[in-house]
């Protein structure tokens, strides 16, 4: 019998803003009479995370040069639970996740071949951005379930042989591949209510976030061509790329082809914004539009990224 019925593992970086509510979320909402360990798995923080997670009462390791999935291999290695609950540093747990987690914990025990979790919810006061972009994703059901709120037994971590540390990210959606491959089902339960506090709150910050999330889609050829944010990215910048080399070779600008392609740019994001999001109306349609185009600019910045870091120019992180 393990030591604990459950661990909670979580990687950070610079998340001292966050971290002490997460943990207090964790001490609060934890079923009494659980067994439980919290484990944190630091990426050389240059705040006080470290501190903050210590005194908290959180074991915690330090780890430099990893990338994410490395750090939540580290924290299964040094944990004990059989069930292993995945929390992003910013991701605080909820009185409706208490409620339900029971349950989820009886099912998981009986049948270990199971991945659970939810989307994490809004932030306690969302900004504009999160509503428009995020809320409408929320009652979806995906083909996995993220690591910013992931559940599941060691059993079928083990069995995966854990997360692909040669993804920088998406190795949450190549583990619930892997494990879907190996017989396991996907449980997600909305009813295990988690909020995501730290969702981008400004255009800069949305940026910065879709930039990290797209490098997973651009470490190989095979991983563009299999992606298809990647290749519209791809194609919506040289669209756009192509015209001051149109103008150079016309002596004059291209009024024709420049319309053209901004046509082409403005239907791919009215159609994600329709078909992916199910924008509602116009306003809405225009707002998730323009959010769009700077999802699709950002994901091809991604791939210089990764492109400048084969050539040795800059490190893909």
């Amino acid at each position: 019998m393990s030591e604990v019925d459950l661990s909670y593992v979580i990687p950070a970086y610079n998340e001292a803003e966050y971290i002490a509510d997460v943990l207090a979320s964790i001490a609060r909402h934890t079923p009494d009479g659980m067994r439980y360990e919290v484990i944190v798995v630091d990426n050389g923080s240059e705040d006080e995370t470290v501190e903050i997670a210590r005194s908290a009462g959180a074991i915690t390791y330090v780890i430099d040069d990893a990338n994410v999935a490395g750090l939540r291999n580290a924290g299964v290695m040094h944990s004990k639970g059989d069930i292993l609950v995945f929390l992003d540093a910013d991701v605080m747990l909820t009185p409706e996740w208490a409620k339900a987690f029971p349950d989820a914990y009886k099912t998981l025990t009986k049948n270990p071949l199971l991945l659970t979790g939810s989307r994490c919810g809004l932030a306690k006061s969302p900004a504009i951005l999160e509503k428009i972009w995020f809320e409408p994703l929320l009652d979806r059901q995906g083909k996995y379930i993220n690591t910013g709120h992931l559940i599941i037994t060691r059993h079928l971590f083990d069995l995966v042989g854990g997360f692909d540390e040669l993804l920088v990210t998406g190795e949450d959606y190549a583990f619930c591949a892997s494990a879907v491959k190996k017989g396991a089902k996907i449980d997600a339960r909305p009813s295990l209510k988690v909020t995501h506090e730290g969702y981008p709150k400004t255009i800069w910050s949305f940026m910065r976030r879709e930039v990290w999330h797209g490098l997973g889609d651009c470490v190989s050829l095979k991983a563009v061509l299999s992606s298809k944010v990647a290749l519209v990215s791809i194609a919506l910048a040289i669209l756009q790329l192509s015209i001051p080399f149109v103008a150079f070779y016309k002596d004059a600008m291209p009024w024709g082809w420049t319309v053209l392609v901004l046509f082409v740019c403005v239907i791919i994001c009215v159609v994600s914004a329709v078909f992916k999001h199910r924008a509602a109306n116009m306003k809405n349609v225009v707002q998730i539009s323009i959010l769009y185009y700077v999802y699709y600019m950002s994901r091809f910045v991604s791939c210089l990224q990764v492109l400048a870091s084969k050539l040795g120019l800059k490190p893909a992180r």
